[in-house]
């Protein structure tokens, strides 16, 4: 880190910004390289929440409206998807 001296006030104000502007970079960086956790939902869970009957919901994913995993589970981006679209 190198050693600056600071003789007034907006030398100090453009110390501050680019202090503040670096760090905020690397938080920025730092946080794209985390992995992202999505949200998975059951299709029951969809059906509460939408007040729908849990047949409506499987029916959209067998119909292949609503992307599901092997396993029945929904993801965030995959019911974000369906909203978009619909």
């Amino acid at each position: 880190m190198a050693t600056t001296l600071i003789t007034d006030i907006s030398e100090l104000d453009s110390a501050i910004r680019t202090a503040v502007k670096s760090a905020i970079r690397e938080l920025n960086e730092e946080t794209e390289k985390k992995p992202k956790i999505e949200k998975l939902f059951t299709i029951n869970q969809l059906a509460k929440l939408w007040k729908k009957n849990h047949k409506t919901v499987k029916g959209m994913v067998t119909a292949g409206l609503l992307k599901a995993t092997a396993n029945g589970l929904i993801s965030e981006s995959a019911v974000n998807e369906y909203l978009h679209n619909s």
